[in-house]
């Protein structure tokens, strides 16, 4: 009898005490994984960003001979410690926020040369800037963050080649076409219609010392240049937006079902009714079209304010709302661009 007992109790499976011995290490074992991979994540942000400055600090100088005499009486001098650190921390927290939203270098790449088109436009259009100053300054500002990016961040899977296998539209160079004109459109035609009614009273009355509002007075003429200087801009958008949210894969979880829960945060209500239950590639192109734009908005706030001798705050404000709006333009056309796209695929598939 007494061996039977043991015999079942042997193929019963482990005791109750050791089932919660070995529960309590795998959670150690998990939280210890968890502090490792957050500990490897925080050193690398570190690495970035003592890298991009250090970069960016070493090409700026060696950059002197081609920039010299444009940026130098454009540029605020800065007297005091604390407009230097804020710059510096404002340098910080816009490569922090890109590494925390999981952006790769490719990502970076867009990104960077986005928000700070805005300033790149204004220095060229109204301060009279050199092409090859702009491009110069573009080009460091580019290197110097997507270069640590590239050796420390891993490439995401949305820009992997079996990604790009199994979306063929990301390869379809008629719809790279397409979706990068309608992006440096929608660029253009919000400078436009800035141009022909507020922006050029709003430039003097905010802008000190501007050296000239010419380029706000062309009209129509000046509207095929503009296009086509904002085409790698159009371009940088539809890579940034519409390539990482249509390359989603397609099966999408539904999401939770949304059960009203006795006293549920208001943001958190909100979260499980109307975000949890979005497709993946919904929620890419929403979350990336906001960041994008309020990045341009304090970017060009922080830049204009911070950098330009006679940019007030409302000066800098104005121009970045221009941006601003045409960046969640091109984030809502996308999302129509997709949504069109589904319908087309689905009636295809219900004809068959």
């Amino acid at each position: 009898m007494g061996r039977k007992s043991a015999t079942a109790t042997s193929t019963t499976g482990p005791s109750p005490r050791r089932r919660k011995s070995v529960a309590k290490k795998t959670s150690v074992l998990e939280e210890r994984h968890i502090w490792d991979s957050t500990a490897r994540s925080f050193l690398e942000f570190v690495a970035v960003t003592a890298c991009s400055l250090g970069l960016s600090t070493l090409l700026f100088s060696l950059s002197v001979p081609i920039t010299q005499g444009d940026l130098a009486w454009t540029s605020k001098h800065l007297d005091s410690w604390v407009y230097v650190a804020a710059l510096l921390g404002w340098r910080v927290l816009e490569i922090g926020t890109a590494w925390a939203l999981g952006y790769d270098a490719r990502d970076i790449t867009s990104f960077v040369g986005l928000i700070n088109l805005p300033t790149y436009v204004l220095l060229y259009s109204f301060y009279g800037l050199r092409p090859t100053t702009i491009l110069t300054v573009a080009a460091i500002n580019t290197i110097s963050t997507t270069l640590p990016f590239f050796y420390f961040r891993r490439t995401n899977r949305i820009h992997s080649l079996t990604t790009s296998f199994e979306r063929p539209v990301l390869t379809d160079r008629p719809t790279a076409i397409y979706t990068s004109l309608v992006s440096a459109a929608i660029y253009t035609v919000a400078l436009y219609l800035s141009f022909a009614t507020w922006l050029p009273t709003f430039l003097v009355t905010h802008f000190e010392g501007l050296p000239s509002i010419q380029a706000a007075y062309e009209g129509a003429k000046g509207l095929i240049p503009m296009f086509v200087s904002l085409l790698p801009a159009g371009y940088a958008a539809r890579d940034f937006l519409f390539v990482s949210s249509i390359g989603q894969p397609h099966a999408e979880d539904e999401g939770p079902e949304y059960v009203k829960r006795q006293g549920e945060l208001f943001v958190t209500s909100l979260h499980r009714k109307h975000w949890a239950p979005l497709p993946a590639k919904r929620k890419t192109l929403t979350a990336r079209t906001i960041s994008l734009a309020a990045m341009t908005f304090a970017n060009t706030v922080v830049q204009l304010v911070g950098t330009i001798n006679g940019v007030g705050i409302e000066g800098a404000v104005g121009w970045a709302l221009i941006w601003t709006a045409a960046n969640l333009a091109n984030g809502m056309v996308y999302g129509w661009i997709d949504a069109g796209d589904a319908l087309d695929i689905d009636s295809r598939a219900s004809r068959r």
